[in-house]
């Protein structure tokens, strides 16, 4: 990713997570924004569909809900490492993936302003060699183009590493506007 790109990318993330605070700070008058247009809603099913389909373990189905050209960044926070780029390389980086693991991706909140979707999803792991079960939570943003994602980068909250905890998920609610 070029500099310009990269400065532009990290700036409108913080503007958006600026607004978000905003909204959460101003009370009544932020929550009575309008609600989510009807392409904000359609570009927040492609993201919700694409976490859904993590849950069948099909490298293809997951891939379905990409643009060709999709960027994906699992641990965006680790900026010198390159993205995935192109949707038969991220099909071979997930199936790698789940060849050890299974993974469901709940989406615990969303907000959109087209063409991004953030959101905070918590991934529950299951280690197919042991068993051993893990869990993150992550922010995600989504640039979604044409009903297609093209572009996903996660940021995360509880890092990979970590034992799951039984009250995690019921404790990753999030306030937002609209």
């Amino acid at each position: 990713m070029n500099q310009d790109l990269q400065q532009f990318t990290r700036r409108m993330f913080m503007s958006m997570s600026g607004l978000a605070a905003a909204g959460t700070i101003g009370g009544a008058t932020m929550a009575e924004a309008a609600a989510m247009s009807e392409l904000d809603r359609k570009n927040v099913e492609v993201v919700k569909g694409m976490s859904a389909a993590w849950k069948t373990g099909d490298a293809q189905k997951i891939a379905s809900f990409m643009d060709d050209k999709i960027a994906f960044r699992g641990s965006a926070e680790r900026m010198e490492a390159p993205a995935t780029v192109g949707k038969e390389n991220f099909i071979k980086s997930i199936t790698g993936f789940l060849q050890g693991f299974t993974l469901d991706m709940v989406v615990r909140d969303t907000f959109a302003l087209a063409p991004v979707v953030v959101t905070c999803h918590h991934q529950l792991f299951v280690s197919k060699k042991d068993k051993s079960e893990v869990e993150d939570l992550y922010i995600g943003c989504f640039f979604v183009e044409n009903g297609k994602i093209r572009e996903w980068n996660d940021y995360a909250i509880i890092p990979f590493s970590q034992p799951r905890k039984k009250d995690t998920a019921s404790r990753a609610t999030f306030s937002h506007v609209g």
